[in-house]
């Protein structure tokens, strides 16, 4: 029997030799990573270049989302709260739904409820007077 090799490229302590750092080696090279040893390793120009330019698309896609109103929309109480941006609105969303995942005590047919970032469906003059209670608002 093969012994296992608890080894790991991501910490740095593979082996290379058995099949399970074997299958991972072959892995990242089709990933375009580079390896001077089996516990180093480096990117190559190309996928530099290409994760450099997904990051790019990343933030391109953030500043274009603030060009919207966002809010949190709690959906069960239907409650719609006026965010001072994308990232915001995500995050505080994140936020409650964690705290209604971890509820004390779950209770048989409550109804559904979580919330999510969504575009804000009201006036901006709304908006704004929203945005003015974010730091205040007890969700």
């Amino acid at each position: 029997m093969t012994p296992v090799c608890r080894g790991s490229y991501v910490l740095g302590t593979a082996c290379g030799g058995c099949s399970r750092c074997a299958a991972e080696w072959k892995q990242r090279r089709a990933d375009g990573w580079r390896f001077i040893s089996p516990s180093i390793e480096i990117m190559d120009a190309t996928t530099a270049a290409k994760r450099d330019a997904a990051l790019e698309r990343g933030r391109t896609i953030e500043a274009n989302a603030d060009l919207v109103l966002w809010c949190v929309h709690v959906l069960g109480p239907d409650d719609m709260y006026a965010a001072p941006s994308h990232a915001a609105a995500v995050a505080k969303a994140h936020e409650l739904n964690v705290s209604l995942a971890n509820r004390a005590t779950p209770v048989l047919n409550d109804i559904l409820c979580f919330a999510y970032a969504a575009p804000w469906p009201y006036s901006k003059q709304a908006h704004e007077r929203g945005v003015k209670n974010w730091a205040e608002e007890t969700f």
